[in-house]
């Protein structure tokens, strides 16, 4: 019997290489993994899921620890901007007070320089092509019109037309008595239109300026003020003026002049006063002006004081 012949007679002795291969379905190698191991698929994908929540919630922790230490230091450098903002704004204020105090001090040596000067506001200008001259002007408005014996003018001269036209002629008189006479005698001029100031410049100009206009507002009301310079007094007691913020304060001592005007004038003067000082605000906020209007700048309100600012004029 032959070989072949015998395996046919006798299957279950085949070898297995001559037997024929087993087919089955393919698999991936995770599902070849899963079946060997005894994990499901579904439990990889949970442990995954809970993995990069775990990683996820690290690495927010990590996140808002670096923040953190971030804004610590953004808050640290802050605080340093803004203390060195402090140090400059002080130091700015301090040397801008030191340089009001210079402006200041050189608006006073300005103000010294032309102490002795008056200026003469209404007199007509002469005749065209008359040559004019000023110190003989001056010098027969003290004698005939102020009835002074004797003044000597060192100079005088023509200043520039305001916008009104008017040249007004400002005059040097060196003799401190004789200067204190042409005020003291400035009540002659009493409706001639003709007005004499001294010239002054700056803090001590503006004071000037809104006492004339406050004195006259309170002669609407029938109350008279002695304007002298930089100040006036109302039955003896002295009120002068201080500069804040750009504002002109009226003072008495230490404390608010309005207040104490006020007090012996029994009625209120700061709606005066804001009209005065040309304080439009404060002018509405104290109720609204009840002493009645100004006139035009550059027309009466030149009128000072006599008596080197003893008597008001007029």
């Amino acid at each position: 019997m032959h070989f072949g012949d015998f395996l046919k007679a006798n299957p279950g002795l085949e070898s297995p290489s001559s037997s024929p291969a087993r087919k089955r379905l393919p698999v991936s190698p995770a599902d070849e993994s899963s079946r060997m191991s005894g994990v499901s698929l579904a439990d990889l994908r949970q442990l995954l899921k809970e993995e990069n929540k775990t990683m996820k919630e690290e690495l927010l922790a990590d996140l808002d620890v670096r923040l953190g230490v971030l804004e610590k230091k953004v808050d640290t450098r802050l605080d340093s901007q803004d203390l060195e903002l402090q140090r400059l704004k002080h130091k700015c204020e301090s040397q801008q007070a030191e340089l009001d105090l210079v402006n200041l001090k050189l608006e006073q040596m300005d103000n010294r320089n032309p102490r002795n000067n008056i200026i003469i506001s209404g007199i007509p200008p002469p005749a065209h092509g008359v040559r004019e001259d000023c110190i003989q002007l001056v010098e027969q408005l003290c004698i005939k019109r102020l009835g002074m014996r004797d003044v000597f003018v060192n100079r005088a001269h023509r200043g520039k037309a305001n916008k009104f036209g008017q040249m007004d002629v400002v005059a040097h008189l060196p003799n401190d008595w004789q200067l204190r006479e042409v005020f003291r005698n400035a009540k002659h001029l009493k409706g001639s239109n003709i007005f004499i100031k001294k010239d002054v410049i700056g803090m001590a100009a503006r004071t000037e300026k809104a006492m004339v206009r406050f004195r006259k507002l309170l002669v609407a009301k029938n109350v008279r003020i002695t304007v002298a310079f930089e100040c006036f007094y109302f039955q003896r007691t002295r009120f002068y003026c201080l500069q804040r913020d750009g504002l002109l304060v009226l003072k008495q001592g230490s404390i608010c002049g309005l207040y104490v005007l006020s007090d012996l004038l029994q009625f209120d003067v700061s709606d005066l006063w804001a009209l005065a000082i040309g304080d439009e605000k404060l002018r509405f906020e104290s109720g609204g002006v009840t002493g009645g209007s100004l006139p035009p700048d550059g027309q009466s309100d030149s009128v000072d004081m006599v008596n080197g600012g003893k008597e008001p004029i007029g």
